[in-house]
């Protein structure tokens, strides 16, 4: 009977509350099948628009989380992200992965970052996270489930850009803090996947563009110009990771609001390279783009001489660590990215920064003490690189 009058309200654009109490009581139900059709119905009543059914569904959907079957969590857990209150999804998210089971399997990782979060639903999502990240003796299970959050916090970034900086910090933070070691290898093979599904995101490189003024074909090693003080070994693979990886759009999207320089924007001669600066086993350019319409973009290009891998992991990672997301500061120059066959980094450019004045300004922060120990390590094993 119940199935029947279900069946009967997915009919109808007008629904009541014996509607809703009809799949309230197969979604209780030991039968999967009754319970998934249930949650259909549901999903019709919250997305509609907002009226006296609306909070009854909710509900309805967030008992779902004590389904026997996962395939009915899961399916109730995704329609919440979409439609319920940002208010209450944290605990709503919380009731769902108090679980025996993994709730984000890859299936639902995969629909999860096919939506879009808003910023308060993704904060629950990380908020969660670290919570589990901070666990210092997790069962199994704990890290299974945070191993699913943070595989699904690498695979959102990856498909929602906008949200890359923010969740490469918090994954990079993970790995570098979480308690348990699991949980920190975990959060390392998620930060590499974001990196990865970003730069896949950005597409491969034009080989070739055509000038809108002659007609003229050219190509990246026609746009790129070297002062006479760059040496020709680097010259060759800052032109390598300028025609053949993604490192430019990358660090142009990173430093300046998701913008985007393809190379038909670059018009001949349009990359200027000078070099900043050679010291303890690398050199330093300042890399300057000129578009034809979006004006000028400038960073700052790491060449890697003498460091090994271990001591570049560490400033790539650090720089990642210390920048600043949401309303918290940077406290460095903003990372782009590392580029390992040309063994070569990209950061923010920011012209007259040095470690005395860095210092400097941290110093007179009110909490100048609070901020200065934890990043001193840092601050001290870059002004000697």
């Amino acid at each position: 009977r119940l199935r029947k009058a279900a069946d009967a309200a997915t009919e109808r654009d007008e629904w009541s509350f014996d509607d809703v109490h009809a799949a309230a009581c197969l979604l209780a139900s030991t039968d999967a099948s009754a319970a998934r059709h249930a949650i259909g119905l549901l999903e019709r009543l919250v997305a509609a628009e907002e009226g006296p059914l609306t909070e009854a569904a909710r509900t309805v959907l967030g008992r779902a989380a004590m389904a026997t079957s996962l395939d009915v969590r899961s399916r109730a857990f995704l329609v919440l992200v979409q439609h319920e209150r940002e208010a209450r999804f944290l605990a709503t998210l919380w009731r769902f992965l108090d679980r025996p089971e993994v709730l984000l399997d890859d299936a639902t990782r995969r629909r999860l970052s096919d939506t879009t979060l808003t910023e308060r639903k993704l904060d629950a999502f990380l908020e969660a996270t670290e919570a589990l990240c901070r666990d210092a003796d997790p069962d199994p299970m704990r890290v299974a489930q945070v191993a699913s959050l943070l595989r699904f916090l690498a695979r959102y970034g990856a498909s929602h850009p906008s949200a890359v900086r923010r969740l490469r910090v918090f994954l990079s933070r993970s790995m570098r803090f979480a308690e348990h070691a699991d949980v920190r290898g975990e959060a390392a093979a998620s930060r590499d996947a974001l990196v990865a599904g970003f730069r896949r995101w950005l597409g491969p490189n034009s080989r070739i563009a055509v000038d809108p003024e002659t007609g003229v074909e050219y190509r990246w090693s026609d746009v790129v110009a070297f002062a006479d003080d760059v040496v020709p070994a680097d010259r060759r693979r800052l032109t390598s990771a300028i025609s053949g990886t993604a490192m430019l759009r990358e660090a142009v999207f990173l430093f300046n609001g998701g913008a985007s320089v393809r190379l038909s924007d670059v018009p001949p001669g349009g990359i200027w390279i000078r070099l900043l600066g050679s010291n303890h086993g690398k050199s330093v350019y300042r890399l300057t783009v000129q578009t034809r319409f979006q004006g000028a973009y400038d960073m700052a290009v790491n060449v890697n001489h003498d460091l090994d891998p271990e001591q570049v992991g560490d400033e790539c990672e650090w720089l990642v660590v210390c920048s600043g997301t949401g309303d918290r500061p940077p406290l460095v120059e903003e990372f782009g990215g590392y580029w390992p066959d040309q063994d070569l980094w990209t950061e923010e450019f920011i012209p007259g920064e040095t470690l005395d004045r860095v210092v400097r300004r941290l110093a007179r922060r009110r909490d100048a003490g609070e901020r200065l120990v934890p990043i001193w390590e840092f601050l001290a094993w870059t002004g000697m690189a």
